[in-house]
């Protein structure tokens, strides 16, 4: 098939096959489209089959009871047990006590918990017990918010980098009104996660604040100090930190960002903290919490990693992605889901080896650094592609905006089109299943 004329290539490839193009990589060849109709042919009706015999289960709801008392027996248990996962569970059956005053007297217990929770130094526990302060009463909440301030207050000016990092997260549980204090501190003392983190919570602030205007007119010398040092490492931070900078500036600052960088600017950050050769085929787990990711090395990275997800979720993918007409009437050209190239079963267990294409930067990423650039636009492209997968009753599961990724035009040197609204993709369907 090398030596294959374009006559011939009309006649393999169905007149859709556009809608599977993808700017700048290498395009969809008749080998490349018969090899995918061949992976059907050998393992679709295995991969079925699989699904069929272990389907996804919903998850379980909070548990019934015979009778109000026993409810509040439960609930009473599970608050003394000290047992996080217990006095969690507790917490959320508060709410649908029938009884005001047992309700309240509850909810007492349940700050005294969350109160000793928070004390002791322990980095899991005040981790566990912030997450509670929410079934809290309200009028309680605050005290317990203080609390969290005066942890990070005392890890970000200890100066030790590991207390630190250990407890940044914990700012979203701090109260509202020390809020620029600790945002600050962590700004300063902390190192480039703790730095973002603690930004993020930035957007908690009104607009006006004039502590919020102080923090960003910090935030935008420390990106153009960063942009001037040469060091590599500070100025990716730097185009991070741009959404944090004052909004007049924000444009100003990316441009710069696309004048340092270029295409690397936008290209996926999967490889970032991997040493995948170029040179040598390879496969490298990828450090991902839910399905397994496999990145490749060799010809194929940046081009194709591995997923090995369920057969049931690989089959709401797959339907998805070869459903080329719901996306023509829905407005796209193209087909706005992470491209399945090729794809097998893993008998060892039972899942299936999805080779998959690679994208750019993620959604989420591009709020970041882009001072707004076909935001609007993108958005709806989001919500349009949400609206197909309800119309098809699938269930994408996790479809936050890091599992939307862009795809930016390239010209034929590989140069990237940053003038030109890129493509919205919808990846990472190792929780999708059918709804019923």
């Amino acid at each position: 098939m090398e030596n294959i004329t374009q006559k011939d290539k009309n006649e393999i490839l169905p007149s859709y096959i556009h809608m599977y193009d993808i700017s700048g990589q290498n395009e969809i060849t008749p080998h490349s489209f018969l090899r995918y109709q061949k992976d059907k042919e050998k393992n679709q009706s295995n991969v079925e089959d699989l699904a069929k015999e272990n389907p996804i289960l919903s998850k379980q709801g909070l548990p019934e009871f015979s009778s109000e008392n026993d409810k509040i027996s439960f609930i009473n248990d599970g608050l003394s047990s000290g047992d996080i996962y217990a006095e969690l569970l507790s917490a959320k059956l508060i709410e649908s006590v029938i009884d005001e005053d047992d309700k309240k007297t509850l909810r007492i217990k349940l700050f005294e918990v969350v109160s000793k929770g928070l004390e002791g130094g322990n980095v899991e526990s005040e981790t566990d017990y912030s997450w509670l302060i929410e079934y809290v009463p309200v009028e309680k909440q605050e005290v317990l918010k203080e609390k969290i301030f005066s942890i990070l207050e005392q890890a970000f000016e200890t100066g030790d980098v590991t207390k630190t990092k250990e407890r940044a997260h914990l700012i979203s549980f701090a109260s509202d009104k020390k809020l620029p204090i600790i945002i600050e501190k962590g700004f300063l003392n902390g190192d480039s996660d703790v730095r973002f983190f603690c930004l993020k919570q930035m957007d908690r602030l009104p607009d006006a604040l004039e502590d919020k205007l102080k923090i960003e007119e910090m935030v935008e010398t420390f990106i153009r100090e960063g942009f001037a040092s040469g060091d590599k490492e500070r100025m990716k931070e730097c185009v991070a930190l741009n959404r944090f900078a004052p909004k007049e500036k924000q444009k100003e600052l990316f441009e710069k960002a696309k004048e340092i960088f270029g295409n690397s600017l936008i290209e996926s950050a999967l490889y970032d903290k991997y040493d995948v050769s170029n040179e040598h085929f390879s496969r490298q787990e990828f450090e991902k919490t839910d399905s397994r990711l496999i990145l490749i090395g060799g010809e194929l990275k940046e081009k194709t990693v591995i997923r090995k997800i369920s057969p049931e979720s690989f089959l709401g993918w797959q339907k998805l992605f070869e459903d080329y007409t719901l996306w023509q009437s829905a407005g796209f050209d193209y087909v706005p889901v992470e491209p399945i190239q090729s794809f097998k079963v893993d008998s060892a267990d039972e899942t299936v080896e999805v080779y998959s294409g690679v994208l750019d930067l993620s959604y989420e990423w591009w709020k970041q650094i882009s001072a707004g650039s076909f935001i609007e636009e993108l958005e709806k492209d989001k919500d349009t592609i949400l609206k197909c997968l309800a119309e098809k009753n699938i269930d994408h599961g996790h479809p936050h905006e890091n599992n939307f990724c862009l795809r930016f035009f390239r010209d034929e040197k590989g140069n990237v089109d940053f003038n030109k609204k890129p493509r919205m993709y919808l990846i990472d369907f190792d929780q999708a299943k059918k709804i019923d």
